[in-house]
Parts: structure tokens; sequence; C-alpha cells
């Protein structure tokens, strides 16, 4: 595989960035780029991404201020303003890749040569989107869907070329202290919703992972244990009892995922998937931003709900020290959720 390095950085304006090929088979390179689905200063990522969710167009869910007539204009939209067109993927991909690439500018050209170079070498070719920390937070740079890419003749993908997301914090790595094995927990959620489309797991999927993890274990490469129950309060215990040397180092959760919004009325808290709606459809509550939630279990068995923040402060909260011998702590989560 052949890595094309792509590097993103905000310039002055809200509207520009840089793009820089920072490694690649065919070299580096660097130019001013706009960002895709901008209107005079309008941003409409949110709508993009609407439209990506929507299985079929309902007008009620675009209503902003002028956002049928722009998705009309940059193709998201027939001209009946009834459906999405039958090519809204390349229209999509298209518009992504003039931004990212404008035509027969330095960046195109040295990607075309990559992919040429990589296809005569038979292999893929590795996009990697590197962007930096106040990027993502100032124009959200890393939420397009860069999968999309179309030169105009093909999706990038249909020439074996993939694509991956690399967020460059700017905080020091953790000098991690050296461990002759590595503890991993795994956590298995059998919890399922069909209100929101999340199927019972097979066990052929829940015993997978496992028994990947067991064969790791019998050679002798990490001590593997199972929570008990999928439960935050289970989670919240035995990290609570398992400290120091017997600390896990990695926590691998395997289960159902989905990215949403929840209820914040504390008697409702529905959850939403996706970004369209924005107030509860059960106690017609405001709704706060979207955000990735992992389906853990209740006692009883059903969905719980927990989001991304509330999992980061779980763990970093209830990993301390016992005391005599400091806890190395989670150095890695591994999510294996959709």
């Amino acid at each position: 595989m052949e890595l094309f390095n792509l590097r993103f950085s905000p310039l002055s304006s809200s509207t520009r960035f840089k793009a820089a090929i920072v490694e690649s088979p065919a070299g580096e390179e660097e130019e001013d780029v706009f960002l895709p689905f901008v209107d005079e200063e309008k941003d409409w990522r949110t709508t993009l991404i609407k439209t990506l969710e929507a299985p079929v167009f309902e007008s009620k869910d675009f209503q902003q201020f002028g956002e049928q007539d722009w998705m009309v204009k940059v193709g998201l939209l027939a001209e009946d303003r009834r459906a999405f067109p039958p090519n809204l993927l390349k229209n999509i991909g298209q518009t992504l890749y003039q931004a990212l690439f404008p035509l027969g500018g330095k960046l195109e050209s040295i990607l075309k040569a990559a992919i040429r170079l990589a296809e005569e070498k038979n292999t893929d070719l590795l996009i990697q989107f590197t962007f930096q920390e106040d990027s993502v937070r100032r124009s959200r740079l890393a939420d397009y869907p860069w999968e999309l890419l179309h030169d105009g003749k093909k999706f990038l993908a249909h020439r074996r070329v993939a694509f991956t997301r690399y967020i460059a914090y700017e905080s020091v790595q953790p000098n991690l202290p050296p461990t002759e094995k590595i503890n991993v927990l795994l956590i298995s959620s059998a919890a399922f919703d069909t209100n929101q489309e999340l199927k019972k797991l097979t066990k052929d999927e829940q015993s997978a992972i496992l028994q990947g993890l067991q064969k790791a274990q019998a050679k002798g490469h990490i001590k593997l244990s199972q929570l008990d129950y999928a439960t935050t309060q289970c989670l919240r215990t035995y990290l609570t009892e398992h400290q120091g040397g017997d600390a896990p180092h990695v926590i691998h959760f395997d289960g159902h995922g989905v990215f949403g919004k929840r209820c914040p009325n504390q008697r409702c808290r529905t959850i939403h998937k996706g970004i369209k709606v924005d107030r509860c459809k059960a106690c017609n509550t405001p709704l706060l931003e979207a955000q990735g939630y992992l389906v853990f279990e209740t006692e009883q068995g059903e969905p719980d709900y927990v989001s991304a923040e509330e999992f980061g402060l779980l763990i970093q909260k209830t990993v301390s020290t016992d005391g005599v011998t400091p806890s190395r702590g989670i150095t890695l989560a591994v999510l294996s959720a959709c």
C-alpha cells in the first residue's frame, strides 16, 4: 500500500484552507483551496449531511431560508424539488474533488501520478487526511464525506484508493511504562433496539472478537478479562477494583453504536438517530448537538445509550491509584460498533 498524506491547515479566511501533500509516491506540494459546499459565507455542511442521511427527499426536512435553492444549484436536489437527483453521490463527489484538487492544479497532478504509480505496482493508495486540531474546531473539515471523491470519471474508491482520517493534537504523547503483558478488558454488549433499527447481534458476531483475543492470550501476548455484565456500573466497579498491575491497558467494546441526539429531559431521554431532528419527538424538548453513543446494557438487559463524552469521563475518572502501585491507566479504547 502506498501512502498519500494530505495535511489541512485553516487560513485567515473562514472559507479557505491550505492543503499540503507531505508524503506521496509522486512527490510533495501544497495549494490554497476553498471549503466545499459554502455559498457566500453560508456553510451548508449540515444540509449536505442531512442529504446523505435521508433515504428519500422530504421537503419538511429542508426548510432553512434559501436551502432548497442552494441544493438545486449544486446538484443535491432535482429541478422540480420532488426528489434527489439520480446522480446525487457523483455530484457530491465531484464538488469535493474540485474543492480539494482544483482541476489542472498542482495537487491534482500529483494525485493522478500517485494513483498511476500505485496501479502500476498493483497496490492500493491510502489517502490519509491529516487535520490540525484547530482546523477541526474551526471549520469541521473532518466532517466532510471525502470518501465520495469523484474525479469526473470514477469515484476514487473504485480505483483502489482508500481513505483514513488523522487529527494531529498538540498534546505530548504519553511516556508509557513498559509491561511484559498487556491487560485487555472485553466488554460484549448484547443490547439491541428495534426502534432504532439496531438488530439483535448473532452469536457468530459476538464470538468472533472473543475468539481472536483468546488466540492472542494463548500465544502469551495479552491477559484477557471479560466484563461479567455490559453495564456502566459493572465497568465502573471493575476499574475501581482492578488497579496497579491489574488495571486494563486496553478496553475493547463490542456491540451496537449510533450517532444522533438524546433528549436532555431526564424523564424522557429518547434517542434520535442522525442530525435532522431538532426537537424530541416524544416530549418536544429542544435537542442538543449530535454525538456518538455506545449501546451498553441496563441491569434488565435493555439498551443503555452512553455518549462519547460520558464514556470518556467514566474511563478517565474511575482509573486512579491503589495507594501503593501507580495505575498505568487505560492506554487504548477499541470500539467495535457501527
